[in-house]
């Protein structure tokens, strides 16, 4: 049986959602303007379960450094994933809190000083190699195009 939803307004919140409100922001909101208490990972879950994707707030910046379908276990704590979002956020002028700031500075700092760049593999996750000059981006490895398939169509 489910139960009845709290949520008076979907498109109220979608469009916050859409404009990159935290979700702690959106509980306040709800308990303020309606008197109803909703966790922040309620919003978070209805976001996920209406298949709202990734938070808008990152932007089409997200495509262009995190190029790949990254699985969940490789979404964890303070690896390069989470430094890649917080890259973004940086890079789009949003509010990163100073130690994430700081840890994420050093870390492409580090790794830019050593000639890498980040690349990924659903099965390996994660990892650092050389970048390669002229073809690489300044933070990831550009992924290979898909190479084209050749048909019998195409050979007329």
């Amino acid at each position: 049986m489910a139960y009845p939803s709290k949520i008076v307004d979907l498109a109220e919140v979608r469009t916050w959602f859409e404009e990159g409100r935290p979700y702690r922001w959106m509980s306040e909101q709800y308990l303020q303007k309606y008197n109803i208490e909703i966790t922040p990972t309620a919003f978070s879950n209805l976001a996920r379960l209406h298949g709202w994707g990734y938070r808008y707030a990152y932007g089409p910046e997200r495509e262009n450094l995190i190029p790949w379908d990254v699985l969940k276990e490789h979404r964890h704590g303070d690896g390069p994933y989470v430094h890649l979002l917080y890259l973004i956020r940086m890079q789009a002028g949003k509010p990163v809190p100073e130690n994430r700031r700081l840890s994420t500075q050093h870390f492409w700092d580090d790794l830019q000083s050593r000639g890498l760049v980040m690349d990924y593999t659903p099965k390996l996750g994660f990892f650092a190699v050389p970048r390669r000059e002229g073809i690489d981006g300044r933070y990831i490895r550009n992924p290979d195009p898909e190479p084209v398939k050749e048909t019998a169509d195409c050979l007329d």
